[in-house]
Order: C-alpha cells, then sequence, then structure tokens
C-alpha cells in the first residue's frame, strides 16, 4: 500500500513538473487581432468545500479565433460581448515545442 502511495506521489510530481516545464519553455507572444464571438452564456456551478456545497455562476464567451474556439471565463469581457459580433482584442499566444498553440484573450479593444 505505502509503495502504491509512494508511486502515486511520484506521478503528480512528475506530472505537475512537466507541465510547468512545457509552459516554461513555451514561446510568449502578444497580438492584436479580430475575433468573432459565437455564444456567451452563464452556466450555474456546484462545488464541494469539505462537507459545504457551494454554488455560484461560471460567465463564459466564446470566440471564433482562425479556426480555433477560445472560450473564455471573464465575467468583465461577458458583460461587453455579444453573440454574432466581431472584436478588436489583444491576444496571448503560447506556442508550444511541438507546435500546438494556446490562445487567450487579453482584453477587448472594440466592437467592430
Amino acid at each position: 500500500m505505502a509503495g502504491g502511495a509512494s508511486l502515486l506521489v511520484v506521478f503528480l510530481i512528475g506530472t505537475i513538473g512537466f507541465s510547468a516545464w512545457l509552459t516554461a519553455t513555451a514561446k510568449h507572444e502578444y497580438v492584436t487581432d479580430t475575433v468573432y464571438c459565437t455564444d456567451r452564456r452563464k452556466e450555474q456551478t456546484m462545488t464541494l468545500a469539505g462537507t459545504v456545497a457551494v454554488s455560484g455562476i461560471k460567465y463564459v464567451s466564446t470566440f471564433k479565433y482562425k479556426g480555433e474556439k477560445i472560450k473564455l471565463k471573464d465575467k468583465n469581457i461577458y458583460n461587453h460581448v455579444k453573440i454574432n459580433k466581431k472584436y478588436r482584442v489583444k491576444i496571448k499566444v503560447e506556442t508550444y515545442k511541438n507546435g500546438t498553440k494556446w490562445y487567450e484573450i487579453q482584453k477587448i479593444i472594440a466592437e467592430k
């Protein structure tokens, strides 16, 4: 039993370390470009904090950018966008060593 627990701890530490290494070695850049809002919705959430259930609302906006979907959970941006509208935005682009890209909208600059 102790051997299995030790193996699990080593695996978790290795996974966390590998994720940190991938993020640290990714190329980070910021671009200003146009995105298209395809969806915005509120989602009811339920999480457990010990033995207490805590409910809340998650504000999700979905954008289309270069054939990719960017989902953003940010109430401020949710409040400023409308479906089927284009927006000029600042985007953080992370490019990993294997060529995959991850996009995150930093802020809305203007509606187009």
